[in-house]
């Protein structure tokens, strides 16, 4: 189990705003639903289970689906997000990741670590804000554009909102 000491986290409205990004467009949304997706990436005690805790988020993103499009794209740039906010990044290609994420209708921390990897060079997290804290928006935008292929992929055979 890779552990860390602290853990930092997306907001409800990091989350919102990668759906807006991913969508071009402001959706409606089920409040309960997106909470409770957001909620996955927090563990129980100490918080600390940062690959756990990612394939949590990434899962339980999935089955909430609370926008009406978009969730699978926006599920992902959530999910890669909290690994970089945290030290972690993907070394899934662009090309790779409609399959894979199609492999991953209950993510494991197994599934989680074979793509991800330890930044090794810089600082552990590469875009910070004034105070040394992540910059989350910076982090996100560099992760769609990255991904943005890929984001339109999932964003446009996203299972949708009941």
């Amino acid at each position: 189990m890779q552990t860390a000491r602290r853990l930092n986290y997306l907001t409800v409205q990091d989350i919102l705003w990668v759906n807006l990004q991913v969508t071009e467009e402001v959706l409606s949304f089920r409040y309960a639903d997106l909470e409770e997706a957001s909620y996955y990436q927090y563990g129980y005690g100490e918080s600390v289970d940062l690959l756990g805790q990612a394939a949590r988020l990434l899962g339980g993103f999935r089955k909430r689906s609370p926008f009406p499009q978009g969730n699978d794209a926006t599920a992902f740039v959530a999910f890669a997000g909290f690994l970089s906010i945290n030290g972690r990044r993907l070394t899934l290609e662009p090309g790779e990741v409609a399959a894979w994420m199609g492999r991953m209708t209950d993510p494991k921390t197994e599934d989680v670590e074979a793509v991800s990897e330890q930044v090794q060079d810089g600082p552990l997290i590469e875009k910070t804000g004034e105070h040394g804290e992540p910059d989350v928006q910076a982090t996100l935008e560099d992760l769609i554009e990255k991904y943005g292929g890929a984001v339109m992929q999932l964003r446009d055979g996203s299972s949708s909102a009941a």
